[in-house]
C-alpha cells in the first residue's frame, strides 16, 4: 500500500503543482489518477519512485516512508511504463526488455527465458525479438514498453499515460491486455491519464484531481458515476454518466421469461417471437413473422452470471423485438429473455439498495462521531469501548447469477 500524507510539491514561488494530497492506494489494484491538464498528475506519479521529491508531507510504502528507501533500491521494485514506449532506440526488443535484469544481475538464462514468457504475455511473436524500435509499429512499442515494466517482477508499475499515443482501435487492445495482465499479476498499479472513460474502464479505484493539485474525490468508478461529489466531478466525469454506470451492476438478479423457440425457422408459424436455436441449442436468430421461412437478426447476447445491466440494455436495444436474448457461459445455450424496461427495473430497485445502504452509513457513521466525542476517557485504566458489532455482508452475487441461470435453464425447457 501507498499512501500520500498531506503531500505539498511547488516550485519555486509559484502555486502548487500538487497540494496537500492525501491519498491512500490499495495494494495489488488498480488506481487511476485523472483530471484536467496542469492538476499534478504527472508530478504524483513522479513523487511515487523518487524522481520528484514532495516539498512537505510524506510518501509511505507499506509503513515505509519512501525517504528512507535508496532511490535504486526503490526504482528497481517499481517497473515504469510512459507515452511511446520510451524505448532504447539503439537497442534490440529482447535487450530493451531486459534492461532491469541485466542491471540487477540476472544471469544470461534467466534472462532469455524471462523474455521468451513475456513477450508470450504480451503477445509480441517471437521473431520481433531481434527488431528495433523503429521497425515497430506505435501498439507494439508500447507492448514492449510493458513488458520492459514487468521484466524484473516489480511490485508497483507506474504508468504514464501509456496509451495516448496510439490510435483507438490499437488502444483498445492495449487496455484489455493490461486489464488481463493485471487479472493474472495482481500488481499494484498507478495510472495517469486525462480520459475519464479510460479511467472508468481501468481503474479500480479512481482519483480526480483538480487544476491546482488538490484531490477532489476519490472512489471506485461506479461511486464516481453515481455519487459526484462536487460540481466539477459531475462536468468531468460526463453527462451520460447514468448509462456508463450500468457498466458496474450485474445482470444476474434480472428475472428471465421464456418465448417460444424452435429449429426450423421454416415451420414455425406462431404471431409471437420466436428464437432460432441451432442444434446445440445457441440461440442464431429471430424468425420473421412476416416472410416464411425467413428470419431477422438476433442482436448481441448477453450472460447473467458475468454481463452487467449495460450490456443487458444494449442486448435489448439490439434484439429486433426489443428482447435481449440470455445465454449461459461457454456453452451460449438459451437461457430466456429479458425486456428493456424489466432492466431499467431492476436498475432502479438496485440505486435504491445503493441509496438505502449509503443512508445507513453516513447515519452508522455519525453516530460513532458522536460517541468518540462523548468519550473522554480520564484514566488509563478505564476500560476501552467495546468494538462495533461486525455488519453482516450481503448474500454473495454468485447466489443470484445461479437463480437467474436456473430460472432462464428451466424457461427453455
Amino acid at each position: 500500500m501507498i499512501e500520500f500524507a498531506g503531500v505539498t510539491k511547488q516550485y519555486g514561488r509559484g502555486a502548487p503543482a500538487v497540494d496537500d494530497l492525501s491519498l491512500v492506494i490499495p495494494s495489488s489494484q488498480t488506481t487511476v489518477i485523472v483530471g484536467p491538464s496542469g492538476c499534478g498528475k504527472t508530478t504524483t506519479l513522479r513523487m511515487i519512485n523518487r524522481m520528484l521529491e514532495p516539498t512537505s508531507g510524506s510518501i509511505i510504502w507499506d509503513d515505509t516512508p519512501l525517504t528512507q528507501i535508496k532511490k535504486t533500491v526503490l526504482r528497481r521494485q517499481m517497473g515504469y511504463v510512459i507515452q511511446s514506449g520510451g524505448l532504447f532506440p539503439h537497442r534490440s526488443v529482447a535487450d530493451n526488455i531486459s534492461t532491469v535484469p541485466r542491471l540487477i544481475g540476472w544471469d544470461a538464462t534467466k534472462i532469455r527465458r524471462r523474455v521468451g514468457e513475456l513477450m508470450e504475455l504480451t503477445e509480441l511473436a517471437p521473431e520481433l525479438a531481434a527488431r528495433y524500435p523503429a521497425e515497430l509499429s506505435g501498439g507494439q512499442q508500447q507492448r514492449v514498453g510493458v513488458a520492459r515494466a514487468l521484466a524484473a517482477d516489480p511490485h508497483v508499475l507506474l504508468m504514464d499515460e501509456p496509451f495516448s499515443a496510439v490510435d483507438p482501435v490499437v488502444r483498445g487492445g492495449l487496455q484489455e491486455l493490461v486489464r488481463g495482465l493485471q487479472r493474472d499479476l495482481r500488481k499494484t498499479v498507478v495510472m495517469i491519464t486525462h480520459d475519464i472513460d479510460e479511467a472508468i474502464s481501468m481503474g479500480d479505484q479512481v482519483a480526480i484531481l483538480r487544476r491546482g493539485g488538490t484531490l477532489a474525490q476519490v472512489g471506485t468508478p461506479q461511486e464516481l458515476l453515481e455519487f459526484p461529489a462536487d460540481d466539477f466531478v459531475t462536468s468531468f466525469v460526463g453527462r451520460d454518466r447514468g448509462y456508463r454506470s450500468l457498466g458496474f451492476t450485474s445482470s444476474a438478479p434480472l428475472r428471465l421469461s421464456g418465448v417460444r423457440t424452435t429449429r426450423r425457422p421454416d415451420a414455425a408459424t406462431f404471431a409471437d417471437p420466436v428464437i432460432v436455436l441451432d442444434e446445440t441449442g445457441r440461440p442464431v436468430a429471430w424468425v420473421d413473422p412476416d416472410r416464411p421461412g425467413g428470419t431477422l437478426p438476433l442482436g448481441v447476447t448477453f450472460d447473467p452470471a458475468t454481463d452487467s445491466l449495460r450490456q443487458a440494455l444494449d442486448a435489448a436495444l439490439s434484439s429486433s423485438f426489443g428482447k435481449a436474448v440470455a445465454v449461459t457461459g461457454e456453452s451460449g445455450r438459451y437461457a430466456g429473455v429479458v425486456t428493456a424496461d424489466e432492466v431499467m427495473r431492476a436498475l432502479a430497485e438496485h440505486r435504491q439498495e445503493v441509496l438505502g445502504r449509503r443512508a445507513e452509513e453516513e447515519d452508522a457513521a455519525q453516530e460513532a462521531s458522536a460517541e468518540v466525542g462523548a468519550w473522554a476517557p480520564t484514566s488509563p485504566e478505564l476500560e476501552q469501548p467495546d468494538p462495533p458489532a461486525e455488519v453482516e455482508e450481503p448474500a454473495p452475487a454468485a447466489e443470484a447469477v445461479e437463480r437467474a441461470q436456473s430460472a432462464g435453464q428451466r424457461e427453455a425447457g
